[in-house]
């Protein structure tokens, strides 16, 4: 009884049945047919033809805007990159051979970032500006201990302590800014990278510093630097060390700021950098 259900459900409707269904299906379906491919098609790799091929569509060219999930521009679609030079074009240079020169900054470990890169590319550079920044100088054993601890710590008293040593102002501290970092410094794959960090500067950030190589730097072109006098990561005396070795360089204590200069005070911050780059006529 069981197979002859089951034959039953298997067996085929009638040849109207089926023609009443595609029916159906035809006249609700409203889409347009398939193209069918045709000798001589340059579709069809079987066939040749001497006629030209038909215009394929025409590229999506990606701009910023439509990109939220980078900082970098999106690359245009090889059929539609535009030569380097023309408008429209993603490289900033007016020209191949001649990029333009930028003012780059960088803080904290940034700074040793920000610092290798004027280094090894000084034409590129027109100024340079670092905050509290290491890798200038060698932070020595304290610092090679004190800060991989704290860059380690993400526990949420972690996190309060280290936002109140980078913030000489407590008020400035919420506690929907510890949420957040907290939140962010926890999620998949940042204890791995603040490992990676920790034992970096413990390892190998005072065999990296450049500071004699900025100096040659400093000599030829503008470079700014900025500390807070209650900076207690990177204290005041690094800057000044760093100010005594770049020797052209200089060297601005903005009070009542710990390590986080830009964010603290932010108007001071801006106005030393502007004022800074128009004494030296370099464009913003």
């Amino acid at each position: 009884m069981r197979l002859h259900q089951r034959l039953l459900r298997r067996r085929p409707a009638p040849p109207g049945r089926r023609r009443t269904q595609e029916g159906d299906r035809r006249r609700t379906d409203t889409r347009p047919p398939l193209p069918r491919l045709q000798p001589g098609d340059h579709r069809d790799r079987g066939a040749s033809s001497t006629s030209s091929p038909p215009s394929p569509p025409p590229d999506i060219a990606l701009t910023p805007s439509t990109c939220p999930d980078t900082d970098s521009p999106p690359r245009a679609p090889a059929s539609t990159a535009p030569s380097p030079g023309t408008p429209g074009s993603w490289p900033v240079s007016s020209t191949a051979s001649t990029p333009p020169r930028v003012t780059v900054a960088g803080s904290s470990l940034g700074g040793a970032v920000a610092g290798r890169y004027a280094a090894d590319h000084p034409e590129r550079i027109s100024a340079l500006v670092l905050i509290g920044s290491m890798g200038l100088v060698p932070v020595g054993a304290e610092g090679g201990g004190r800060i991989p601890a704290g860059a380690t710590n993400q526990s949420r008293q972690g996190v309060a302590a280290k936002l109140r040593r980078i913030i000489h102002d407590p008020a400035l501290v919420t506690g929907a800014m510890e949420e957040e970092e907290f939140l962010v410094n926890n999620s998949p794959g940042a204890a791995q990278s603040f490992a990676t960090l920790a034992a970096y500067i413990r390892e190998r950030l005072d065999a990296d510093v450049m500071g004699d190589e900025l100096r040659e730097l400093a000599a030829r072109l503008p470079v700014l630097l900025v500390w807070g006098t209650q900076d207690r990561t990177v204290p005041p005396a690094v800057g000044r060390a760093v100010q005594q070795l770049l020797q052209e360089a200089e060297l601005a204590m903005v009070e009542d700021a710990a390590h986080t200069v830009y964010f603290e005070k932010p108007d001071v911050f801006n106005r030393l950098v502007l004022d800074f780059l128009a004494a030296h006529k370099v464009r913003p």
